[in-house]
């Protein structure tokens, strides 16, 4: 899985199943220094990677499934990735800041943690958040679409339904701030 220059692909077996939140394009990886695990694997599967630990300038990438552009980026100083099934894998990353880029959402902390068999993401300590959004601060409706900026100093926990924000938030679009202990 790695190569002398430090990069590594990781894909899929044809038995794999595929996921709509990760797509079916491989991901790509480039560290310093990576350690991966591997545990007996499924049906046909000889091994499956059970665990992948990275450090030193991390980017871990995806392309969209067309081809034509990037729909993942990771980047930080250390990500680990524990996989315990399909669907199932929690990833870490640090840095300063250690980002996720997907689409045109983009989330920055030092400390990134998503779980994807609980769908949640937390953020520990500050960090910041982009979103494209359709509707303003008020809730209405925005002749144009923007995007919105949320930033924070204490935490961000979103559940798979609602993103929490706690210490000193503040979120702008466009002309508009909001400033909160929590929101």
């Amino acid at each position: 899985l790695t190569s002398q220059s430090g990069r590594a692909r990781v894909t899929d077996s044809p038995s794999a199943k595929k996921h709509d939140d990760f797509g079916s394009q491989p991901l790509n990886l480039r560290a310093e220094r990576t350690r991966v695990h591997l545990r007996p694997g499924d049906d046909d599967q000889a091994y499956a990677v059970s665990q992948i630990f990275t450090s030193g300038n991390v980017l871990l990438t995806q392309n969209s499934d067309d081809g034509k552009s990037r729909d993942l980026e990771m980047t930080g100083t250390t990500v680990s990735v524990v996989n315990s099934g399909a669907g199932d894998e929690v990833l870490h990353v640090e840095g300063q800041p250690a980002q996720i880029r997907r689409q045109q959402m983009v989330l920055e902390g030092g400390n990134i943690t998503v779980d994807r068999g609980q769908n949640r993401s937390i953020v520990d300590g500050p960090g910041r958040l982009l979103l494209p959004v359709k509707n303003g601060l008020d809730g209405k409706r925005s002749p144009r679409p923007g995007r919105l900026e949320v930033r924070w100093q204490e935490q961000m926990d979103f559940d798979g339904q609602l993103a929490r924000f706690f210490g000193q938030v503040q979120a702008h679009q466009q002309h508009d701030i909001m400033r909160c202990q929590e929101m």
